[in-house]
């Protein structure tokens, strides 16, 4: 399990490993006890028409 605490040194210590394996194991997560989601990969996304 992958856990993510931004408030601690160790994590602004050295964040590229982390954010790195956020993105191969959980490119999109919720913490729902912190109130914040993350999004670490990147989608295609699709433009239409509006009408």
């Amino acid at each position: 399990m992958l856990e993510f605490c931004p408030y601690t040194y160790e994590f602004y210590e050295d964040l590229y490993p982390f954010f790195r394996r956020l993105r191969e194991e959980v490119p999109v997560c919720a913490d729902e006890k912190m109130g914040f989601g993350v999004v670490s990969a990147e989608f295609p996304s699709v433009v239409g028409e509006s009408r």
